[in-house]
């Protein structure tokens, strides 16, 4: 018996052969459940940079400025898109800043506030 390659394609990728409305559906609802995990996962890797490097306030909230965060080696290695990290932590208000956008030259000395509704990350060990 020969086995056409297209068999071997309908056994390995049955999505393939969905009808495109659905496909599409499908595809569009597991990358919008995968993007949504990165970005919570880049998040709390954020809330965890901005407690090691900023100062703790009386009230449990941190603050650090954004040339610290820019130019900090594990953050620029952990974040592919900083800027977009942080829009992302503050539309879901778990930390403010001023302006709309950050920039690397014009806005170094910005203050970054974490909200102190957040724990501490266990200690690595």
């Amino acid at each position: 018996m020969i086995f056409h390659p297209k068999w071997l394609v309908i056994f390995s990728y049955p999505e393939a052969f969905l009808p495109l409305k659905t496909q599409s559906s499908c595809n569009k609802a597991m990358n919008a459940d995968a993007v949504k995990k990165t970005v919570e996962e880049d998040i709390e890797k954020l809330i965890a940079e901005i407690q090691r490097l900023g100062s703790k306030l009386e009230d449990g909230s941190y603050k650090v400025t954004f040339g610290v965060l820019f130019n900090d080696e594990k953050c620029e290695n952990m974040f592919e898109a900083l800027v977009g990290t942080l829009m992302a932590a503050r539309r879901r208000q778990i930390l403010t800043f001023e302006g709309e956008r950050l920039l690397d030259i014009h806005h170094h000395k910005v203050v970054i506030e974490l909200k102190p509704t957040h724990p501490t990350p266990p200690a690595a060990h």
